[in-house]
Parts: C-alpha cells; sequence; structure tokens
C-alpha cells in the first residue's frame, strides 16, 4: 500500500502594517476581502516558522514558550497600556535593563506576540500585536493549529 503525504497548508506571511491597512480598507467598504481572510495570518516568516514547526509542540519548547509569556508579563502590559516609543522606554517603564528587555522583546517577536517596529533613528517602538494565543489540539489526527488574536489595535 503506498503512503500518500499531504503537504501542509499554513497562512500567509503578511507584514503587520499591510495587514492593519487592508482591514481598515475592507472596513470602510474600499477593498475587497483578502484571500487570506478567515485564515491564521503570520506577521513575519520566523513567526510562521515558529508556530507551524511540528518540534514547536514538544513539551520543552511548549513549556520554555509559556515560562516566556509568564517571564515577560510586565513587559506585555506596559506595551499594552503605556505605548512606549522604544525599547529603551519600555525598559524604563519595567524597571528592566535595556539589554533584557530587547533580549525578551526578540523571543515574543520570534512567536508574533509582539512586533519590533523601526521608529526614530535606530529606535524599534515595542507593539503588541496578539493578546490571546488559543492552541487547537485535534488528539485523533495528532495536529495542533494555532492562532493569534488581538481584542486591542497596535498603533
Amino acid at each position: 500500500m503506498a503512503m500518500t503525504s499531504r503537504k501542509r497548508e499554513h497562512g500567509p506571511v503578511v507584514p503587520f502594517d499591510e495587514f492593519t491597512a487592508r482591514v481598515k480598507a475592507v472596513a470602510r467598504g474600499e477593498a475587497p476581502l483578502p484571500d487570506w481572510a478567515g485564515k491564521t495570518v503570520y506577521a513575519t516568516e520566523s513567526a510562521r516558522q515558529h508556530w507551524t514547526q511540528p518540534e514547536f509542540m514538544q513539551n520543552a519548547k511548549l513549556a520554555a514558550f509559556a515560562k516566556l509569556l509568564v517571564d515577560n508579563q510586565d513587559l506585555l502590559d506596559a506595551i499594552r497600556t503605556h505605548s512606549p516609543n522604544s525599547v529603551a522606554e519600555l525598559a524604563k517603564t519595567v524597571k528592566r535593563s535595556d539589554s533584557n528587555v530587547s533580549r525578551s522583546l526578540s523571543k515574543l517577536e520570534k512567536f508574533g506576540i509582539v512586533l519590533l517596529k523601526l521608529a526614530q533613528g535606530r529606535a524599534k517602538r515595542p507593539m503588541l500585536v496578539a493578546d490571546r494565543v488559543i492552541f487547537e489540539v485535534n488528539v485523533v489526527a495528532g495536529r495542533v493549529a494555532i492562532s493569534r488574536h488581538t481584542s486591542t489595535e497596535a498603533s
């Protein structure tokens, strides 16, 4: 009996600015729904890789992701409530070193939780792009679907 392989379909990578602009244009009636409407959309290629690689679901990886979120709750809350204009401003707000905050934000960006957008000069502005992550596990098929959601608009 020949085995057939199914190609797993993953959502597209759409830059966050383009995503928000398109959604707003659709809401204003100025553009049709994009072909990625209703699908999981990734802000960066590294986010897609982290979410779609099967090894992400290994216990150690899932535990590391949970620890990353728990350990950086102060950063996520400060981004949401203060909308800092730079990593340095965020570090000052949470009373942590710039380098520590920068490392944490880089990890959070890989998972598509935050976006580090170039601001004035070389500064990067941290933006929250997901405030909920939903894991749906199909135990029979052995598949995991992961989606990010936000109820706040990153500006």
